[in-house]
């Protein structure tokens, strides 16, 4: 048994095989994709029931803001509908990097055309946009934190320098994202580990019971010099037929008989 197989960096959470890492990508998104497809179409929902406030709340630049909406509301739609093709079903791990990406930066953007002169309540689009991290929940973890960084630099550009507001509003905007950034940045690694850490054990467990399956069975083994064959047709002598098929160390001896035929005038102490 190849127990080094599915040893995982904590760091990256990625199997250092690439064997073991395909394996659990196509295990993960069996569970997942239903709940990824779930995640697009709720925020289609939400991004069109949300629309109805913008012109009273943004004025003239509600046409503007609405147009937006609509653009994401469509791009939303269309990751819906890849989801149900085999391309996007193995790059599903990019799904929530490109779902923080798209609501947080129109969650800027909503912030950016707000009010600058009092406190914006759509900056809780946030809560929304990095709660992305779980629609592919157990994968994309790496990717999701590159997109989260990328947003949460390109709000504090925004509000900063491009949309400057007062310091009274940066300071709890910055707080308030970051504090929405850190929260859920380790939620999602400690998920994702866990979900890998889960299916290490039970492969490792799976592969140590087909053993002692295989070790429980009848084996073929020569008449003759003791050979055993394996499942796959191969003879192997039997310490290494057990080294290779379980947790077996054999240490070499002669037993007394042996000893007598090998070593005749040796004198065996009784």
């Amino acid at each position: 048994m190849n127990k080094e197989k599915y040893i995982l960096n904590r760091l990256l959470l990625k199997f250092n095989e690439e064997s073991a890492e395909k394996e659990y990508r196509e295990h993960i998104t069996e569970r997942t994709l239903l709940f990824c497809r779930i995640s697009w179409a709720m925020l289609m929902a939400i991004g069109l029931t949300f629309g109805i406030l913008d012109k009273d709340y943004f004025g003239s630049d509600g046409n503007t803001v609405l147009l937006v909406r609509i653009i994401l509301v469509i791009f939303s739609g269309i990751i819906l509908a890849l989801t149900f093709t085999r391309t996007m079903k193995r790059h599903l791990y990019l799904s929530s990097s490109l779902f923080i990406t798209s609501l947080g930066l129109f969650a800027t953007f909503l912030v950016a055309m707000s009010n600058p002169a009092v406190f914006t309540p759509y900056l809780t689009s946030f809560f929304f946009a990095f709660a992305g991290i779980f629609t592919t929940v157990g994968i994309g973890f790496r990717f999701s934190m590159i997109s989260m960084t990328l947003n949460l630099m390109a709000f504090e550009i925004t509000i900063g320098l491009i949309f400057p507001v007062p310091i009274r509003l940066f300071l709890p905007y910055t707080f308030f994202v970051t504090g929405i950034f850190l929260v859920y940045a380790y939620i999602g690694y400690m998920v994702e580990l866990f979900s890998r850490e889960n299916f290490a054990i039970s492969k490792n467990l799976k592969n140590s019971l087909d053993e002692i399956k295989t070790l429980s069975g009848l084996l073929p083994i020569c008449s003759h010099c003791k050979k055993i064959r394996d499942d796959r047709g191969y003879w192997s002598q039997v310490d290494e037929y057990f080294r290779d098929h379980g947790n077996v160390t054999f240490s070499h001896s002669l037993c007394p008989d042996c000893v007598k035929v090998l070593h005749p005038t040796l004198k065996l102490k009784k």
